[in-house]
């Protein structure tokens, strides 16, 4: 899996909107930051990503080689995890 995990300063930023979400929408949420299959970051090219909750990531990578999710800048990549990789976004 590839799962794309907003930092702290993006949870802070939402603030307590979450505690007031159903578990219904909480889990689509978390679906929409995940997609299967692992994409390190030197597999984000410019393209699409297929959410686990089905909807669709668009992916860009920036001459600078910033990459970005949707709106969402990755800020760190590649974190190895038991079952998959983690990218930290900023949003």
């Amino acid at each position: 899996m590839t799962y794309f995990v907003p930092n702290n300063a993006a949870f802070a930023a939402v603030g307590n909107v979450l505690t007031t979400l159903s578990a219904k929408e909480l889990d689509n949420i978390l679906k929409y930051h995940a997609s299967r299959g692992v994409k390190y970051s030197t597999g984000l090219g410019n393209g699409t990503l297929s959410a686990v909750n089905g909807e669709t990531l668009t992916i860009t990578t920036r001459p600078d080689g910033s990459i970005f999710v949707n709106s969402a800048k990755v800020i760190e990549s590649d974190v190895l995890v038991k079952n998959g990789v983690i990218h930290v976004i900023d949003k």
